[in-house]
């Protein structure tokens, strides 16, 4: 695979993650990224693991409901309350 391929890839993640904030491995099959992609740009540096099967670029900024977006992010039908 040469290196137009992973440019176009990398670029897909990049885009998905402008869109969203967080990603799991699962939400690259709508864009038609090869799942290990995530490994070679977090050891790039490119993305920042931030939990168990969640993604996101490294100079995303931090907020205090970050471990709701997560949470939101693994269960796309989790209900909130009480906030």
């Amino acid at each position: 695979m040469g290196t137009m391929w992973h440019n176009t890839q990398t670029q897909r993640v990049v885009d998905l993650l402008t869109q969203r904030g967080m990603l799991r491995p699962s939400d690259l099959d709508a864009v038609g990224v090869q799942r290990a992609i995530l490994t070679r740009m977090t050891a790039a540096g490119l993305l920042e693991k931030v939990g168990r099967g969640l993604y996101r670029l490294p100079d995303s900024p931090g907020s205090e409901h970050e471990s709701l977006a997560a949470i939101a992010t693994k269960v796309p039908q989790a209900v909130f309350c009480l906030l």
